[in-house]
């Protein structure tokens, strides 16, 4: 049954990327996630300036890219100088990336093997496994996201990283608000600031009149995170240490909320209405959730297994 539930990428390729980062778009209806990779390609700019002109769509030429981060919150729009108003990328919060002596995951520079990208349509939950032939050794690395189905405004996020042997990692997870949605920037402030021991705030002003704030968590045991910061972006970064035969483990929470929002929200509200609740219990509250979605609505076809995961999707 899993084939009729899950779009499932196997191996990496660049001429595909954008493709499979539209198709792994997560959402909650508040906040939408295009499927980009959690540590990105070194080559892949995201603050280029230029000019986009109204054109038929079919006949337009866009700017090529090898990458395209995309988060969004339906109703935050900026106003184009010639496209009119248009629906603004806001900074990306999902960067998550192990470096091991020195050498940063990269799926085009890194030596890499296993690599599948699948998206669970019954748990809307987006999953990639591969194995990475790291500098110190071999390291099996999981990523798992989730736009929460009853807390729209949060995205959570899990690294898991295995070895067999004893490898020290390096983790680096932060916020980068030096983005631009077709090529315009529609911040008329971006402030990215640290936010106690293990967190990261970002507060936007946007040209519309608009405000967005941000703030991620990390959680990883016996992390001491150091900041790292640069125009419009914040890292927080700590060395874990991978016992032989073990794993480690980081989550990131992250929370958005807007001055469209209906009542007075934070964040950071938000993320403490989760209080102490785990990856398990979140994440077993959003199946559940879209488990009661997809009984009323999933519409079963015998015999056809593509043409059952095609209507799925």
């Amino acid at each position: 049954m899993s084939q009729t539930w899950s779009i499932i990428e196997n191996g990496f390729k660049v001429s595909t990327n954008r493709a499979y980062e539209g198709l792994f778009t997560l959402g909650s209806g508040y906040l939408h996630l295009r499927g980009s990779l959690e540590e990105h390609l070194r080559d892949a700019p995201q603050n280029a300036d230029y000019m986009r002109r109204p054109a038929n769509v079919t006949s337009e030429k866009f700017v090529e890219t090898k990458a395209k981060w995309g988060a969004y919150v339906p109703g935050i729009y900026g106003p184009h100088p010639l496209c009119n108003s248009e629906l603004v990328n806001l900074p990306f919060f999902l960067d998550l990336c192990p470096v091991v002596a020195g050498e940063p995951l990269d799926l085009e520079r890194s030596r890499i093997d296993a690599c599948t990208r699948t998206l669970d349509m019954r748990t809307a939950t987006l999953r990639r496994e591969l194995d990475w032939d790291s500098p110190s050794g071999r390291i099996r690395v999981s990523f798992e996201r989730f736009v929460s189905a009853v807390r729209p405004a949060v995205c959570v996020q899990r690294m898991t990283l295995r070895a067999d042997r004893a490898i020290e990692v390096t983790v680096f997870a932060g916020i980068d608000a030096d983005v631009r949605t077709n090529g315009y920037d529609h911040f008329k402030e971006a402030q990215v600031t640290r936010a106690g021991v293990s967190a990261i705030c970002c507060h936007l002003e946007i040209d519309s009149g608009d405000c967005v704030d941000i703030e991620s968590r990390l959680i990883a045991a016996g992390a001491a995170w150091e900041q790292h910061e640069e125009r419009r972006r914040v890292r927080l970064s700590a060395v874990l240490k991978i016992p032989a035969g073990g794993s480690v483990t980081v989550e990131k929470r992250t929370a958005v909320a807007t001055s469209r929002d209906a009542g007075v929200k934070s964040p950071a509200g938000i993320l403490d209405a989760a209080g102490a609740a785990g990856w398990d219990t979140l994440h077993a509250e959003h199946t559940a959730a879209w488990e009661a979605r997809w009984a009323g609505a999933d519409v079963l076809i015998e015999g056809d297994d593509e043409a059952q995961l095609a209507m799925r999707a």
